[in-house]
């Protein structure tokens, strides 16, 4: 049996070559709370070393750019499947947030983690029926395209409702446009980055900027204006 300062439980079971671990989901969760924190709970570091915890959440090889160590990682240029030698291209669960790494398990239990959006998920359970979700990176894709129609419909939005940040834009999510509101004059520099921080826009435009061109997911709004700096989450679908 296991315990550990997190308060995760389980066991260890050989079950033929495979040595497997059961636990609940309550437990399974708070492992992936401890991974998005990297490796702190609460203020007790429990994973000491960074280097092999950065390794550990980028890729490990050159086989398959989009696997860590027992990590896979989204955003990535391509992707193998397990058992294949085919090299896919693109991110393997293209609805999900660029920065998503998951644990990918047997007969479709998932443990999936988002440092941008604030997100994880555990999937545990009873092998998928369906074909489609048989492979567990499409499996995972599904899920977050689940998530993604809950958190992203512009419907549950009253865009005429200011929020308390003196800057805003809108509409958040996005489809095709955003307009700022609240710039004091128009000197200043707007950037649009990914989630990993790299500057993909920098729009002329203050009034109506067109990001139509960009993929789904989450970026950042990063706004200057002399010693002032507002930096806003967007949401794109």
């Amino acid at each position: 049996s296991l315990k550990t300062p997190t308060g995760m439980t389980g066991f260890w079971l050989y079950s033929g070559y495979d040595n497997v671990f059961y636990s609940k989901a309550r437990s399974m969760a708070r492992y992936e709370i401890l991974i998005q924190n990297n490796g702190i709970w609460n203020t007790d570091t429990l994973l000491h070393d960074t280097a092999y915890f950065n390794q550990m959440i980028n890729t490990s090889q050159t086989l398959n750019n989009s696997y860590g160590y027992l990590w896979w990682l989204n955003g990535k240029s391509s992707y193998m499947l397990p058992t294949l030698q085919t090299i896919f291209p693109g991110s393997y669960a293209p609805d999900a947030p660029s920065d998503m790494i998951a644990g990918l398990g047997k007969n479709g239990q998932i443990l999936s983690i988002s440092p941008s959006t604030g997100l994880a998920f555990v999937r545990m359970g009873n092998q998928p029926n369906s074909p489609i979700s048989e492979v567990t990176t499409l499996f995972c894709n599904q899920i977050w395209k689940k998530l993604n129609a809950i958190m992203c419909n512009s419907t549950s939005y009253n865009e005429q409702v200011k929020p308390t940040n003196s800057i805003y834009i809108y509409p958040n999510p996005a489809q095709t446009s955003i307009n700022i509101a609240g710039l004091k004059n128009a000197q200043g520099t707007i950037e649009i980055l990914n989630t990993m921080g790299e500057t993909i826009m920098r729009p002329n435009n203050q009034n109506n900027i067109d990001v139509s061109k960009l993929q789904s997911g989450i970026y950042f709004i990063e706004i200057r204006q002399g010693a002032l700096f507002t930096r806003i989450k967007l949401a794109k679908n």
